[in-house]
């Protein structure tokens, strides 16, 4: 049965997929190879193809990422260049219609395929769902978004996704900064805020700045700063702003009043390492005999140095504390259960034992066996406390400002409530800018309090409502009156001291509002508690607004949508003129919708209109060998072996439409070879839209007909058309009209094709939003019902004439029987010049990225030539490449690599790219006269044979250089002969 099932399921692919992955994990030779074409030099689509396949690359990429803890400045540029690398593989290069969401589950399936590593059934499965999602089908797509908790974000990337409030590993966190901005983009946020406890430690600064530029991420950096309030800690974020970019901030952390200020929260960070070591110790001494009885383990004693050794990246806390104790204690647990004698009660020792390991967590182990309350509340001597947890607020806050003028400043409501907000707002004079007036943690563990009140306080304040403000803060003294608390005649002077200066207390927000942070304190560590990230759900796209009304958190905001419209432009003349006649009537406008939130307007209480996008979810139990589960056979047919896929697929097409046909039917031809013709039509449109759309005849002499296609395209386009025979040929065609309104071909054309092609525009559109096709695509094929119509009419009428010049009898009943064909016939015609269209403008689209991408590379290094060599004219020297890469690696070998990289990608693009030399093509014919002397003079540089045989034999790409150099020794000349001629063609030739 199990060798059945290898056969059934999975591709050779995925099996060869998961052997790789294994060599990766264990081969770190292999690793470091790779890594080589993680420099940016390199295109995604460029000659690194050659070296490995993009699975391999993206996967190589995710588990550099992933397996590095480091802080060392090498493992921060390995980070770093694994992620640019898998934004630029799977992010900027994805073709499909759902493009960023694509590149979403492609980033998620991967970081769960190297979780994976101990379970080959899942790796198989993981790796079959990966070359999947690289062909993007959107209804696998959204298949997977919906598996791993993931939200449909609009593909315009303009929704409302933040988080305020987040912690990676510098702080308490589990990820690095690099891992924490890709997980974050994963899930669809835009604008995030990362908290550190302290100080900001610079490595990671730059790491995470550095890994939003490349992501793409709005990202600010605060600094949690602890004060002491009335006997217990109160904090507040600071979050320094005005910085043009990574740079400026980087350069403001080495400015000597920020370092000196730094010193102090390294202060108190030791401060607090220290006192958690005596956690520890009376974890030690207490909580290991208590947790080694209830588990029936015998863990020893945690010593300090293998704690602090554990926290390879940042500062240590509770939650690494409690994650390695659980660690141990899940460990002890497996190993206990694996040494310890059969029991006759194997199933309850089984369940007992499940038990127990699901409990065991790091939330647990903290609540029940560590005793944190001296890192929670101050000491009774203050004395003892780092200086800047000494200072009063109005003396932090005094210090920041002469550290930065410009600076938000939010209070953690965690623990306050109404009249503590009140206080501490008064005593900071209107510094505080915001109240981070929802916290998803403190929310789902029922933390907060009196929120709502202080949301009413914040609006009195920026309302100006005197009578409102005035009747919060007589609540607030009635309460106070009313309770045991014993500083209550202190706090009640200070309020009432509050209502005498009630002008002054409205003045602190009468131009600069109070505003609200939303954030959702996640650490990236499983528990009971959501992940990070919340999004507005007007933003979304409708379906997915629909489906997630009755799930939103008790907080609104308020946002706006701005629309703005843009003129295109177009190439020719007649182009241009017809864009002025459709824009007078507003039409050919590219229009660009941008979402716009309203800081300072928030609302609490249900129904909101904000949703978590954190989720939990369970994967199949490690080491599971079953094959698939009966509860779920769709598991089952989702991993069958693609080639016995699409066979069921066009076998389900064929088998009802034979079936129409031969029961339907008396001539042979049509009975025995309909179904054959029918298919066969959707199947030749499909092949030869696909090589139309790639080049045609026009294409590369390295590029084969069959590479342009996708034939799982062709298997599920040979289905839907085989379903729908019975549909057009017997229920319209023969019964609706032959039969019921008697009408014919022959007595009414136009109103048989025309009923034919509007059953087969209903039935491609309920297909299409079957497959889950975008709006626009499924828009765009009615257009082909209406474009078929007159053409099965004129096929109808030339069919029928070429019968009677032959002198064929009955040829209105032939032209009858044949109708749906010919409705088919002209309806594949049409489609076929529409998606071929389609087909052929996203090639264009992507070389055109592709190129841009390279030509902008290639004009940055002519610019860098002409610096470094102020006294030469340049453009000779590119003539001549062996005097231009001597005189170049004299002075910055980087440079002469990035130019014999560059053309090699180039000379990649023209031969294996599909509508590459249309494109360059296009772009040089709107490129100056220097430039393109620029552009092909810098192609020069594949003549030097020996330095650049050199260079792969060294390992440019890696270990696997024979397939790249022995491309580019055989194609070289040619190209640059081709490239020249093209150059010629197009305008005054070149020198040379």
């Amino acid at each position: 049965m199990k060798k059945l099932l290898h056969r059934l399921l999975f591709d050779k692919a995925d099996y060869t997929l998961a052997n790789n992955l294994e060599e990766l994990i264990h081969g770190s030779r292999s690793q470091k190879q790779l890594r080589k074409l993680f420099d940016p030099c390199f295109h995604p689509r460029g000659i690194k193809e050659l070296a490995a396949p993009m699975e391999i690359r993206v996967i190589t990429a995710m588990l550099s990422l992933l397996d590095s803890h480091d802080q060392t400045p090498e493992a921060l540029e390995q980070r770093l260049s694994a992620l640019r690398s898998l934004r630029d593989e799977i992010v900027d290069g994805n073709p499909g219609e759902l493009r960023l969401n694509a590149a979403r589950v492609l980033m998620q399936i991967m970081k769960e395929l190297i979780r994976e590593r101990h379970d080959p059934i899942r790796q198989l499965q993981l790796a079959h769902d990966l070359r999947t999602a690289l062909l993007a089908p959107p209804r696998f797509i959204r298949r997977q978004l919906k598996k791993y908790f993931l939200l449909e974000m609009p593909e315009e990337w303009n929704q409302i996704s933040f988080d305020d409030h987040v912690h990676d590993a510098g702080s308490k966190g589990r990820k690095t900064p690099t891992h924490l901005v890709m997980d974050a983009w994963i899930k669809g946020i835009r604008q995030l805020q990362v908290i550190y406890y302290n100080y900001v430690p610079r490595y990671a600064a730059e790491e995470l700045l550095r890994a939003a530029e490349i992501m793409g991420i709005d990202l600010r950096i605060g600094v949690e700063l602890t004060t002491v309030y009335r006997g217990r800690y109160a904090e507040m974020i600071w979050v320094p702003r005005g910085f043009s970019g990574a740079d400026d901030f980087l350069g403001f952390l080495d400015r000597n009043e920020i370092r000196e200020f730094q010193t102090l929260g390294m202060a108190a960070a030791e401060y607090r390492k220290k006192q958690l070591l005596e956690v520890l110790d009376d974890f030690n001494r207490t909580g290991l005999p208590a947790l080694n009885a209830e588990l029936e383990i015998n863990l020893p004693p945690l010593r300090p140095e293998e704690f602090l050794a554990s926290v390879r990246y940042g500062q240590p806390s509770p939650e690494h504390l409690s994650e390695l104790i659980a660690g141990r204690a899940v460990q002890a647990l497996r190993d206990r259960r694996q040494t310890a004698p059969p029991s006759p009660d194997d199933t309850g020792a089984a369940k007992r034992f499940a038990a127990r390991l699901n409990r065991i967590n790091g939330d647990y182990i903290r609540e029940q066996y560590l005793v944190t309350a001296r890192l929670e509340q101050p000491p009774a001597d203050l004395s003892q406390l780092p200086e800047i947890n000494r200072y009063s607020r109005r003396e932090l806050i005094e210090r920041l400002r002469r550290i930065a003028t410009g600076f938000r400043l939010t209070l953690n409501l965690s623990g306050l409530k109404l009249a503590d907000v009140l206080e501490i707002l008064f005593e900071c004079d209107g510094r505080i800018t915001h109240l981070e007036l929802f916290n998803l943690k403190d929310h789902l563990l029922e933390e907060s309090c009196d929120i709502e009140a202080i949301n009413r306080l914040r609006q009195a304040l920026n309302q100006g409502n005197v009578i409102h403000l005035k009747q919060i803060i007589r609540e607030v003294i009635r309460q106070l009156q009313d309770s045991e608390q014993p500083d209550r005649d202190d706090r009640i002077a200070q309020l009432r001291q509050m209502l005498r200066e009630l002008p002054r207390l409205l003045d602190f927000y009468a131009h600069n509002p109070l505003l609200a942070r939303l954030g959702s304190d996640s650490a990236g560590r499983a528990g009971r508690t959501h992940g990070m990230g919340l999004v507005v759900i007007d933003s979304l796209p409708a379906a997915i607004r629909h489906r997630l009304r009755r799930e939103t958190l008790p907080v609104t905001a308020r946002v706006h949508l701005c629309r703005s419209y843009r003129k295109r432009t177009a190439r020719t003349d007649w182009g241009r003129h017809l864009l002025q006649l459709l824009q007078c009537c507003n039409l050919g406008l590219h229009r660009q919708d941008q979402w716009v939130l309203d800081d300072g307007v928030a609302e609490l209480g249900a129904p909101g209109n904000i949703v978590s996008l954190g989720g939990s979810y369970q994967l199949s139990p490690p080491g599971s060998r079953r094959w698939w589960r009966r509860r779920n056979r769709g598991e089952f047919t989702a991993y069958l072996n693609s080639n016995l896929k699409m066979l069921l697929k066009v076998m389900a097409g064929l088998i009802p439409a034979f079936l129409s046909f031969y029961l339907t039917r008396s001539w042979w031809v049509l009975a025995y070879g309909g179904a054959f013709i029918w298919l066969g039509i959707t199947g030749w449109r499909n092949i030869l839209q696909a090589v139309l759309g790639g080049g045609g005849w026009k294409r590369s002499s390295l590029l084969k007909w069959n590479d342009f296609i996708s034939w799982q395209r062709v298997a599920d386009s040979l289905m839907y058309t085989g379903i729908s025979v019975p549909l057009l040929d017997y229920v319209v065609k023969t019964l609706l009209l032959q039969r019921g309104l008697k009408v014919t071909a022959e007595i009414n054309p136009i109103a048989t094709y025309t009923v034919i092609a509007l059953a087969n525009g209903a039935y491609i559109n309920w297909h299409n939003l079957l497959r889950g096709f975008t709006r626009t695509a499924i828009v765009g094929n009615w257009f082909r019902t209406f474009f078929s119509i007159p053409l099965a009419i004129g096929f109808s009428m030339a069919f029928g004439g070429i019968l009677s010049l032959a002198g064929v009898v009955g040829v209105a009943v032939i032209v009858q029987s044949w109708a749906a064909v010919i409705s088919k016939l002209a309806s594949d015609c049409v489609a076929g010049v529409i998606e071929g269209y389609a087909d052929r403008v996203k090639n264009l689209s992507l070389r055109r990225r592709d190129y841009r991408l390279k030509l902008q590379i290639l004009f940055a290094g002519y610019a860098r030539l002409e610096i470094m060599f102020p006294e030469q004219d340049v453009m000779t020297m590119l003539k001549s490449p062996k005097a231009l890469i001597r005189s170049v690696a004299a002075e910055e070998n980087h440079l002469e690599k990035m130019l014999i990289i560059n053309a090699v990608d180039l000379l990649y693009f023209w031969m294996y790219q599909p509508q590459a030399r249309n494109t360059l093509a296009r772009l040089m014919a709107g490129m100056s006269t220097e430039e393109r002397q620029i552009l092909v003079l810098s192609q020069y540089v594949l003549r030097r044979e020996k330095e650049i045989s050199r260079l792969f034999i060294d390992g440019v790409v890696g270990k696997n250089f024979s397939r790249p150099l022995a491309f580019y020794l055989d194609y070289f000349a040619i190209y640059l002969t081709q490239l020249e001629n093209l150059n010629r063609r197009l305008g005054p030739p070149v020198t040379y």
